[in-house]
């Protein structure tokens, strides 16, 4: 929740009592961290992505907890789970490989994003790891032709009812 609500309009924040996004951020920062501290999340793989997004927040300079810290224990808890490892050997779906392989790739992209950010060599060196690059096929994009086909008819179909709405509605002022 907390990296959302730099997405969420801020009079909606003031009305629940935030007066600047910053703030709100920092409530649902604190909330996360806390959750964090009573190991309330038990899914590994949901762990280390919400200890991506934890790299997102920066109080200030003083902070033990900075980004750079909560980069490390996603690494860590990455590498505990064997993310770091080739998935092509696992017996589990081809649905689950593909994730394990794009947040491997998130905690390579971050940790080389916040290494030249903040001036310290990566955490993640290349000769640590085994999983492939990303390809297009580790990302559920493609559509079925079925798929492709009942989404231009639906499409077509709303366009349809707001093309007639919008005719009823001109008739209407004309009478």
């Amino acid at each position: 929740m907390f990296v959302s609500i730099a997405f969420v309009d801020i009079e909606f924040l003031q009305m629940r009592g935030y007066p600047s996004r910053k703030l709100a951020r920092k409530a649902f920062f604190d909330r996360v961290r806390i959750l964090h501290g009573i190991n309330y999340e038990s899914d590994r793989l949901a762990l280390v992505q919400s200890l991506l997004l934890m790299t997102y927040w920066y109080d200030c300079p003083d902070d033990d907890q900075d980004t750079w810290y909560w980069m490390g224990i996603a690494v860590t808890k990455a590498h505990v789970i064997g993310l770091h490892r080739s998935p092509d050997q696992l017996n589990i779906s081809p649905q689950e490989k593909r994730l394990r392989r794009r947040i491997w790739w998130c905690c390579i992209m971050r940790d080389r994003m916040l290494a030249l950010t903040i001036r310290q060599p990566p955490r993640i060196r290349d000769n640590e790891y085994s999983v492939k690059a990303l390809s297009l096929d580790d990302f559920e994009i493609y559509k079925s032709r079925e798929s492709w086909r009942n989404s231009i008819k639906e499409a077509q179909s709303i366009f349809l009812q707001e093309q007639q709405a919008q005719k009823d509605h001109k008739n209407k002022r004309e009478f």
